[in-house]
């Protein structure tokens, strides 16, 4: 009905985050550049915070498209963090288009371990996200702790943004 009259392309607010719609203020132009160069600068962790309905997860999905230009960014974005610490991993690995299935939690780990070494030796960046981070359980966010120890003497593997 407001589509045909007003002669809109789209839905007006749609509650889903969608990058086409981002307003770039002051604000989220400097949060989109504090996470984009937190990222490729390999700096480790970075993480979002404000308040319900600001627009986090619309400045992470404008990261990702962000990182969708370069070809050395690999990246696992997870939106649900209420999963055991091996679902957690599972869903890590397999995001990053590594088999997963029926794997232990050290097989999981052996091969995200490979697949960074890898990509690290390469000087590319590879990336975990997750949204919605304050919905982990300690045992999850041990489990990102211990993920943030993939390292070499001079740089983190894998980049965290929660």
């Amino acid at each position: 009905m407001y589509k045909a009259y007003f002669k809109l392309v789209r839905n007006p607010f749609d509650p889903t985050p969608d990058p086409v719609c981002f307003v770039p203020t002051e604000r989220h132009n400097e949060a989109l550049a504090a996470l984009y160069h937190g990222v490729r600068q390999h700096k480790g962790f970075v993480v979002v915070t404000g308040e319900v309905g600001t627009g986090k997860t619309l400045l992470l999905r404008c990261l990702l498209n962000l990182l969708k230009e370069s070809k050395d960014v690999a990246y696992a974005y997870i939106f649900n963090g209420l999963l055991s610490p091996t679902e957690f991993l599972q869903y890590i690995v397999s995001d990053f288009g590594l088999p997963a299935a029926g794997k232990s939690k050290y097989e999981l780990l052996l091969e995200l371990g490979r697949f960074l070494a890898a990509r690290g030796a390469k000087r590319m960046t590879t990336v975990l996200i997750v949204d919605e981070a304050h919905l982990l359980t300690p045992e999850i966010l041990e489990e990102v702790r211990l993920l943030s120890n993939l390292e070499t003497t001079d740089d983190k593997l894998l980049q965290i943004v929660l």
